[in-house]
C-alpha cells in the first residue's frame, strides 16, 4: 500500500478527461507570441495568424498524441530543411535546420501543465517549495542558511547536518 497523498477520484478524472479542440485553442492563446521562436523559426504568432488554414492539422496532430500516446507521424517524422542565415552562404554554419513542430510541442506541454496545476499542490508536501504557485524555491535555501549560521555558537547544543545528493535520490523515487 502506498503512503502519502493520493488523488481523489474527481482529481484523477480531471487528469484523464478527453482533450477538446477548445483546450487546444486555449493553450495556443496562452503561449506568449512575443517569445522567440524555436529552431523552426515559427512562433506561436505564425500559428495564430494562420489558424483558419492550419487548425484542422494542428487538432489532428495534438488529439492523436493524447488519444494514441504517440506523436502524429507526419509531425514526428519532420524533415529538416536548411534555411539561410546569411545571403551567399557557403559553409554549413551559414544555414539553420528548421523542423516545424516546436509550437505543437508547446501546446501539448501547456495542456499537460494546466491539468497538472489543478492537483500538484495536493500531491507535493508543503515543505517542498519548487514548482508550486505561491512557493519559492529559494525559501528552503534561506531556511538552511539560517540554520547553518547558528552552528558555530559555543553554547549551542550538539548538531548534525547531512548533504543529500538529490540526483541519486530522484533516481530511486518510484
Amino acid at each position: 500500500m502506498r503512503s502519502g497523498p493520493q488523488l481523489s477520484m474527481s482529481q484523477a478524472q480531471v487528469l484523464i478527461k478527453t482533450i477538446s479542440k477548445a483546450n487546444i485553442d486555449d493553450a495556443l492563446r496562452d503561449i506568449d507570441e512575443s517569445k522567440s521562436s524555436g529552431l523552426d523559426r515559427f512562433s506561436s504568432h505564425f500559428f495564430v495568424a494562420n489558424w483558419d488554414i492550419i487548425k484542422e492539422d494542428v487538432y489532428t496532430a495534438i488529439l492523436h498524441f493524447f488519444n494514441d500516446g504517440a506523436m502524429y507521424s507526419p509531425i514526428n517524422i519532420t524533415s529538416i530543411t536548411l534555411v539561410l542565415k546569411i545571403t551567399n552562404a557557403s559553409k554549413p554554419k551559414h544555414f539553420r535546420p528548421t523542423p516545424c513542430c516546436f509550437v505543437l510541442y508547446k501546446i501539448i506541454a501547456k495542456i499537460l501543465m494546466v491539468r497538472l496545476q489543478t492537483v500538484v499542490a495536493h500531491l507535493v508536501d508543503p515543505a517542498q517549495s519548487g514548482f508550486i504557485p505561491g512557493r519559492q524555491s529559494c525559501e528552503n535555501i534561506l531556511l538552511a542558511t539560517d540554520l547553518i549560521r547558528g552552528y558555530n555558537w559555543a553554547n549551542a547544543s550538539p548538531r548534525c547536518m547531512l548533504k543529500v545528493d538529490m540526483a541519486k535520490a530522484y533516481d530511486s523515487v518510484e
